[in-house]
């Protein structure tokens, strides 16, 4: 059935939706890793990281959504979950670039390492190339990223093909 046989409103939901999923498809990569880094208590780091990465999903979710509903009421919930953690943060704009730079670089230089060594495990190491280009992405919210950082990000994201 096209898009284009349905009644006005149900083809205004589909739209919708799709809309949604396409956002949500863009984001899901960060809002992944900041659960994934909530769920490991061993590092209080992983909390500041957590926060930026939704931060940065925010900041990307904005960009596209142009008053989608469905979007727009998944910001606001993200929002408050942003607000709610920010009181827990107690770091300056530039600790916390620090901080995500090093658990970027970290991980690059983890998966870099298995990759240069016997590990046979391919899927492994494409998804921790994968998860270290999402961290580099994530310190675009500080400013360009300089020429060494991006050529990590790119590097990991060829891996992680």
């Amino acid at each position: 059935m096209h898009c284009t046989n349905l009644p006005v409103t149900n083809y205004s939901r589909y739209k919708l939706l799709l809309y949604f999923v396409a956002t949500w498809y863009i984001i899901r990569a960060y809002i992944r890793r900041a659960e994934e880094l909530d769920a490991d208590k061993s590092d209080p780091n992983h909390r500041v990281i957590a926060y930026y990465s939704r931060s940065y999903a925010m900041e990307k979710a904005i960009n596209l959504s142009s008053g989608n509903e469905g979007v727009n009421s998944f910001l606001m919930t993200l929002m408050q979950e942003l607000e709610s953690c920010k009181a827990s943060i107690s770091v300056t704009g530039e600790e916390a670039k620090a901080v995500c730079e090093g658990y970027a670089v970290g991980i690059f230089h983890r998966a870099d390492d298995e990759d240069r060594g016997s590990s046979e495990n391919y899927r492994e190491i494409a998804r921790t190339f994968y998860n270290s280009s999402t961290f580099f992405d994530i310190l675009e919210q500080f400013g360009p990223l300089d020429e060494e950082l991006n050529s990590k990000r790119t590097y990991s994201k060829w891996k992680a093909t």
